[in-house]
């Protein structure tokens, strides 16, 4: 099992880091002012970017598609997919909800 996480982490990790690299486009700041706020005025949870009421894989995935600019995210994607709380969707929330995903680290 334990390699099981491992390999996963590290295919994971590599998804990110091919992308961190690539990937220069960002979301525009103004989309989000304070993620808090806007989590609680679209009542929904963080990290919940596809809105099934977990965080999973798909959610990573659904959240890397916002970054790379393959959708465009609803009011909704954009108030739960910016986990780390900084105001903007990038790659840092993709690598903090695989994290969240793998169980390395919990959201507030």
């Amino acid at each position: 099992m334990k390699q099981k996480v491992q390999s996963s982490r590290m295919y994971l990790a590599g998804l990110v880091l091919l992308l961190s690299t690539s990937i220069a486009w960002a979301m525009p700041s103004q989309w989000l002012t304070n993620a808090d706020e806007m989590a609680a005025a679209y009542n929904v949870k963080l990290g919940d970017v596809n809105g099934d009421g977990e965080i999973k894989i798909n959610d990573v995935t659904m959240l890397v598609d916002i970054v790379i600019g393959k959708i465009t995210p609803t009011d909704d994607q954009k108030a739960a997919g910016d986990v780390n709380k900084d105001g903007d969707i990038k790659i840092n929330d993709v690598t903090t909800l695989v994290d969240v995903v793998i169980g390395k680290i919990q959201l507030d």
